[in-house]
């Protein structure tokens, strides 16, 4: 058996060398798995036999609110987060905090860094918008009259022109938002947007 040490041994025991490591703790994954444990819960919630029509909407409130919220912070987190990877300069950094909406700033951060960005005409982009923009809608916190066309006529128009899976509790009369939109396959909907828009725009970035 050789006694040659291997190179790295070598180069460890060398007084000259210095060895660093570091680690990313990533926000998007922590966002993803609880958008996705919020999901599986209205999805579980809605199949069970005891659940009674009448209270229906507290419950898929709790649980869908989650999923929608927390699936778009997952892709501000990705985007955040790969600007962090692609170590871009400063001056780039500054232009992209000054960037509100973070599907802007993706852009922004795939003109910088000379990768193609995920086109807002694609389904992956249509769908990524929607999101935020429903994201926005919880945040903001807006009450509007049933019969106004405001940000909920607009936000419903959006879902039933996309042929979401709304929930089959609601009443005919009531708007896909915020009410039918309160389902377990739409809230999945909301987790499998934010893990395909990061995906492809983690390919398209050359971020495994």
């Amino acid at each position: 058996m050789s006694t040659e040490q291997h190179w790295l041994v070598s180069a460890l025991m060398d007084p000259n060398v210095t060895v660093t490591s570091r680690s990313l703790f990533s926000l998007r994954r922590q966002c993803l798995d609880v958008a996705a444990s919020a999901a599986v819960s209205l999805d579980l919630w809605e199949r069970d036999e005891d659940t009674k029509f009448a209270g229906w909407y507290p419950q898929a409130f709790m649980r869908g609110s989650v999923a929608f919220v927390m699936s778009a912070f997952a892709m501000e987190a990705a985007i955040n987060e790969a600007a962090t990877i692609l170590e871009i300069d400063a001056d780039a950094r500054r232009e992209l905090e000054a960037e509100s909406n973070p599907l802007n700033r993706a852009d922004v951060l795939a003109m910088k860094c000379g990768f193609p960005k995920i086109s807002q005409g694609t389904k992956t982009g249509q769908h990524a918008a929607l999101l935020y923009k429903i994201r926005n809608a919880f945040a903001h916190g807006k009450s509007e009259w049933s019969n106004e066309e405001k940000t909920h006529a607009a936000l419903s128009n959006k879902i039933l022109s996309l042929k979401l899976p709304l929930s089959r509790f609601m009443l005919p009369q009531e708007r896909a938002f915020p009410i039918g939109c309160m389902s377990g396959r739409m809230a999945n909907w909301a987790v499998d947007t934010a893990e395909n828009y990061i995906t492809e725009y983690y390919s398209a970035a050359g971020i495994s």
